[in-house]
């Protein structure tokens, strides 16, 4: 290590987290393989601003990478995927990814880049500009062959002797976890997983590997404590409960959802529960027009890859609207539809500016319609304040605005439906692979800290770490840190 720039050693297998280190955020991590250079995923952190939305790769120096393997599509995992398109990844290496994420990551960043032009940020913090722009995406992903794209279980080149292949990760559609070995070592990437069926995404089908060496392993739910009492099906029965009780009173519910993979899966969940007798089977479920769209039309093509999808059944099951109006108006619930609805619009942690956080400070300030989270919401977002907030108190739509909104609504609940594994469940993963060496990221700093200390009471003779961004481990010499931002 040079002055924070990495060198590689063509005898070690280094990793370097440039994003993800004790934070949901900017996940990538750079796998440095004897001297083949493996840029594991490439998020972006939509709550901050400027440089920090992105991962470090000033860490690069000026290194040139030979791959890029992304895990699935979401936001979080691939945003920054142009900038090392053109900035590191040589020119003819390829970025793989799975056959539905193919189809998906330029839905994802077209509409990244639509959103980071339409939100206000001085001049000096338009880093994005030369490489994130929608012109500058549309014509990177479609007139430059740089995907690959593998189904599961297929074996793929990285170098002469080292190969890589995707198992199913069960997040999303699509996503994938990754196996990379020269036939020396072993590393696995586990990306986002979720042991557990949910309502149209299986869960994870794990590989069996007869010697892991290295594991990346995610930790987003790490913090959360398993409680049989919130379980996947009672948690359904109690959304339903909620869901009824608002359009008996005459009011609308709001799920706000992301538009990949999280609004899939209400929309057929709603369905099975009107099936079931749980919510009325009258009641209009809307979602809003755009991403979500785009995002269906995919989810139908690739149907075979999920369970208990029928594309017939979700073109009957749910109805489009656009609140928004030509002037950037945006059409009050009632507008929309003339009676109690379901409304699944994005984004899922209703940050503001976004169709569910307008629709919710419509609703908050009723007292007969309900707002329901059914995912992960970072602090910093307005589905926090909204979830968190007392009855009566006022909240703050727009930052960039002194006006405050009455909370009347007393209907606002969370509800545990995440696509992400439980930590109990990410420590059976963890001892399934048995790795000499383990690296938990992609969680808070109490999350990683949890299963990292379960894992090492679990595998004592293992050893664990849950290293911050910016940090380089050898991986070959016991995880020793030969790189730290603070030194």
């Amino acid at each position: 290590m040079v002055a924070g720039i990495l060198v590689s050693k063509q005898n070690s297998i280094t990793l370097t987290i440039l994003g993800g280190g004790k934070e949901i955020g900017a996940n990538s991590y750079l796998l440095d393989w004897k001297g083949t250079r493996i840029v594991l995923d490439c998020g972006l952190d939509i709550t901050k601003g400027g440089f920090e939305t992105l991962p470090n790769f000033d860490i690069l120096g000026k290194l040139e990478v030979d791959a890029a393997i992304i895990s699935h599509s979401h936001i979080d995992h691939v945003g920054s995927l142009p900038i090392l398109i053109d900035t590191y990844l040589q020119r003819g290496h390829r970025v793989h990814v799975t056959v539905p994420s193919r189809r998906l990551i330029p839905l994802m960043l077209a509409d990244s880049a639509k959103m980071q032009e339409n939100v206000y940020l001085p001049a000096e913090d338009h880093y994005y500009e030369w490489c994130l722009d929608r012109e500058s995406v549309a014509s990177m992903f479609y007139r430059r062959n740089v995907f690959a794209a593998h189904n599961y279980g297929e074996k793929f080149r990285l170098s002469p002797d080292l190969y890589a292949s995707f198992f199913p990760s069960g997040h999303i559609l699509g996503a994938a976890g990754i196996v990379i070995s020269d036939g020396k070592h072993t590393f696995i990437y586990t990306g986002d997983i979720c042991k557990h069926d949910q309502t149209i995404h299986p869960g994870c089908m794990l590989p069996t590997v007869s010697d892991t060496d290295f594991l990346l392993i995610e930790s987003t739910r790490g913090s959360v404590e398993s409680d049989p009492n919130r379980d996947r099906p009672g948690q359904l029965r109690l959304l339903a409960a909620e869901i009824t009780e608002t359009l008996n009173r005459g009011g609308h519910a709001l799920l706000p959802s992301f538009a990949l993979g999280k609004t899939q899966e209400l929309i057929i969940t709603l369905a099975n529960m009107k099936m079931d007798g749980f919510i009325p089977a009258g009641a209009p479920v809307l979602y809003h027009q755009g991403l979500t769209t785009a995002v269906n039309k995919v989810y139908n093509t690739f149907s075979e890859f999920l369970t208990g999808f029928d594309p017939a059944i979700f073109r009957t099951a749910c109805r489009k609207v656009t609140a928004f109006t030509n002037g950037d108006e945006f059409r009050s619930a009632w507008e929309l539809t003339d009676r109690p609805s379901i409304f699944v619009f994005t984004s899922g942690m209703a940050s503001r500016g976004s169709p569910s956080a307008r629709l919710a400070e419509e609703l908050i300030q009723t007292e007969n319609s309900g707002i329901f989270f059914t995912s992960y919401i970072a602090p910093e977002e307005f589905g926090y304040e909204l979830a968190t907030v007392e009855t009566g108190d006022y909240v703050q739509p727009d930052l960039k605005s002194d006006r405050r909104v009455k909370v009347n609504c007393r209907h606002r609940r969370r509800f545990s439906l995440s696509s992400h594994s439980m930590r109990d469940d990410l420590l059976q993963i963890a001892d399934h692979f048995n790795p000499k060496v383990s690296v938990w990221v992609h969680g808070e700093p109490s999350s990683t800290q949890w299963l990292s200390t379960g894992f090492s009471g679990h595998h004592p003779e293992a050893v664990s770490l849950q290293p911050v961004s910016g940090e380089t481990i050898d991986l070959t010499d016991g995880g020793k840190t030969i790189g730290h931002p603070d030194k």
